[in-house]
C-alpha cells in the first residue's frame, strides 16, 4: 500500500488583524498547522510576531509579500 501521505497546512495572513494570528497560533499549539506567512505591510504585523516569539516560535514563520 506504501507510505501514509501527509498533508502539510499553512495558513495565510497571519499579522493582518489579532483575531486571525490568535486563531492561528491557537491551531499551532494544536500541532494542527506546519507553518504560517506574516502579511509583513500590515499594521498588526510586529505584534503577531511578538506573540509568536512569546509562544516559542510554534510553527515556522514565511513572508507574505502584499504588493498593494
Amino acid at each position: 500500500m506504501g507510505e501514509p501521505r501527509r498533508l502539510l497546512a499553512v495558513a495565510d495572513d497571519f499579522g493582518i488583524g489579532p483575531g486571525t494570528s490568535r486563531g492561528i497560533l491557537d491551531l499551532a499549539r494544536m500541532g494542527r498547522l506546519g507553518g504560517t506567512l506574516l502579511l509583513v505591510n500590515s499594521p498588526h504585523a510586529a505584534e503577531a510576531v511578538a506573540h509568536w516569539r512569546a509562544a516559542g516560535k510554534p510553527v515556522e514563520l514565511g513572508w507574505h509579500p502584499n504588493l498593494t
